[in-house]
């Protein structure tokens, strides 16, 4: 799955207000921090997401009106959220088939909106929350799905 491309679901600009976050380097692109920590905490270059193929982007505006910021990879995305949000400073990885399933319906402006977790392993796979439901992995059958909150 991480050999896959998926085209980029953002806008225009970059940049965590109040000034530039620390930069890391990652297969020569530079992530800021919190991209950074998820990143290497994912496995780095050889992890699910691979090496980034496009610096962070601003992103439209997700179910609760926050604009993060998102940086692309060969295997999914991270999405960080900005100052003065509910998760202020947090990122998020979402990948493989979760990523394909959130990219699918619409990404961080879709009814999913952007991650609040990152994805937790389970007996038979893996689970997600966002900001409009969850989303899971089952290995057995090999699929993906996802169930609105509330």
């Amino acid at each position: 799955m991480k050999e896959l491309l998926f085209p980029a679901l953002t806008l225009a600009g970059c940049c965590f207000a109040g000034g530039v976050a620390a930069q890391t380097d990652a297969c020569g692109k530079a992530l800021s921090a919190p991209v950074a920590t998820v990143w290497q905490a994912e496995g780095g270059a050889t992890g699910r997401l691979g090496c980034p193929t496009a610096a962070g982007v601003t992103t439209a505006k997700s179910l609760s009106g926050v604009v993060a910021v998102e940086t692309d990879f060969a295997g999914g995305a991270v999405l960080s959220w900005p100052e003065a949000s509910a998760r202020e400073g947090q990122a998020f990885a979402v990948s493989g088939c979760l990523y394909r399933l959130w990219f699918q319906y619409g990404g961080p402006s879709g009814w999913l909106g952007l991650p609040t977790s990152q994805a937790r392993n389970t007996p038979d796979g893996q689970r997600q929350s966002f900001e409009g439901g969850e989303g899971w992995f089952s290995r057995a059958p090999n699929t993906c799905r996802a169930e609105k909150s509330g």
